[in-house]
Order: C-alpha cells, then sequence, then structure tokens
C-alpha cells in the first residue's frame, strides 16, 4: 500500500509422505469345518486326496494380502487435483476482492469519531450497480484530478453530503440540503471554513450539485480537507460504499 503524506485528506489503504498402503484385506478368522471324510475319520470311498493349487488357500487355511503401494499415476492424479483446488480457491478470492469486496485502512483523521486513526473498513465495490449514491453514503473514491493533494494518495474515503440537483447551503458550521437544515449526529458540530470560495462564486456559502457530481465531506468538520476546499467529486471515480468497520474488534459497526 502506497503511503500519504498527507494527514488531512483521509486517504485509505487497500488491505491487498506416500502412502504405504490401501485396505489390506483382513485375515480370515474361525476355523473351517473339513469335509469328504468318512464315518471313520478316513477319506471316503472313491476319494483320492489330489494335489492343491498353489493358488488357491486348502480348507481351513487362511491367507492374508499384502499392502499394496499406491501407484504412481495415482500420486499425479491427487496431486494435480490439490492444485486446481487451490489455484480455483485463489481466483475465486481475486475475483471477489477485485469485484465486490475490498478491505481498506484509514490512516489519518478526518473521518474521526466516525472512523478512526487504523481502522479497516470493508467497501462494497458492486453496491451501485443495483441503487444510485444515497446522502450520507460513506463512499471510497479515487482522488478527482482536480483536487491539489499529494501525489501518493490514489483513495479517499468521505461521506456523501449531496447527490446531483441538489442545493447546499453551509453557515455557520451547519449544512442544509433543499431548504432543511441537516441533523448531523456523526459530527462534533465544529468546523474550518475554507479561505475562498470554491463551489458558490458570491460566496455567499450556497451552490447547487452538477450533474453527475458529488459534494462530500469528512465527518471531522475541523480536520478535513474535503469538498469545501476542493470541489466536486465525479460519480465515476466513486470506488464503492463502505459499510462496516472490521478492525479493530472494539471498533465494529455497521456504518
Amino acid at each position: 500500500m502506497d503511503d500519504v503524506s498527507e494527514d488531512r485528506t483521509d486517504a485509505v489503504h487497500p488491505v491487498d509422505g506416500p502412502i504405504d498402503g490401501v485396505d489390506a484385506v483382513d485375515a480370515i478368522d474361525g476355523d473351517v469345518d473339513e469335509v469328504g471324510t468318512a464315518a471313520g475319520g478316513g477319506p471316503a470311498d472313491g476319494d483320492t486326496e489330489s494335489s492343491a493349487d498353489p493358488g488357491v488357500p486348502s480348507l481351513g487355511q487362511t491367507k492374508t494380502a499384502r499392502p499394496t503401494a499406491l501407484s504412481g499415476s495415482k500420486k499425479v492424479k491427487s496431486l494435480i487435483e490439490w492444485v486446481v483446488v487451490i489455484v480455483v480457491a485463489l481466483v475465486v478470492a481475486l475475483g471477489i476482492r477485485q469485484f465486490v469486496f475490498q478491505p481498506f485502512w484509514i490512516p489519518s483523521g478526518s473521518m474521526e469519531d466516525t472512523l478512526g486513526i487504523g481502522d479497516r473498513v470493508l467497501v462494497n465495490k458492486a453496491a451501485y450497480r443495483f441503487h444510485g449514491i444515497r446522502h450520507g453514503d460513506v463512499v471510497v473514491f479515487e482522488q478527482p484530478e482536480s483536487w491539489p493533494l499529494a501525489e501518493s494518495v490514489k483513495d479517499l474515503i468521505k461521506r456523501v453530503i449531496a447527490i446531483p440537483g441538489d442545493e447546499v447551503f453551509i453557515h455557520d458550521c451547519s449544512v442544509w440540503l433543499n431548504g432543511g437544515k441537516l441533523i448531523e449526529s456523526y459530527t462534533d458540530g465544529k468546523c474550518t471554513e475554507p479561505a475562498e470560495a470554491v463551489l458558490d462564486p458570491d460566496g455567499d456559502g450556497r451552490f447547487v450539485v452538477p450533474d453527475r457530481m458529488l459534494f462530500v465531506m469528512g465527518d471531522n468538520r475541523t480536520g478535513s480537507t474535503d469538498g469545501r476546499f476542493n470541489g466536486f467529486v465525479p460519480k465515476s471515480d466513486v470506488v464503492g460504499r463502505a459499510f462496516v468497520v472490521i478492525w479493530p474488534r472494539k471498533h465494529w459497526g455497521w456504518l
């Protein structure tokens, strides 16, 4: 993962022996009744002894099968099967990471107290294939080309405040969205004002979010370099929605 030199941007980083025998046959246990004897215990009339077939055990005798070693071809086949299983598992895991879920870690405090430094979050990269981006979503996005941040910063994490067509008014650290004041329990009520107007040419704190754009801010309004300072984020730059803190365990929870 790349290091981040800008503490206030809240960049996020991807958390990228041989077998001796097989089933030896048990020896035949127990006695076998003799047959073909006369009442006197000798051979019956007309019976003559014949030489025993060396390949067939005589009645009353036992024979133990010798263990057979696993053939070389079976060993090779077993090894190939394991290799295939491992390769398939790796492909599935990489596919899930690439297209569905990916972990990121938080290196700065611009999303405090929602996310702390060192937290790991899981991002659903397929979330917006089924529905649009919503107000209040915590999203990971690629740094827009228009944002003057460090080149080492690739991915950022912020909260979506407004979507295309929304009218935003920011005054005294409070945000009004389409005429209604937002209740933002995830902030401490403090903020840092930008030195110059970036989004509102008139400087009155009012602006409308353009088509295919988003307005985002960090929850730590005194320690986040976000849309107030750098402008809008193209929707196409969004990687996915962060939906759960997975580490450390004491911070586990849904976003």
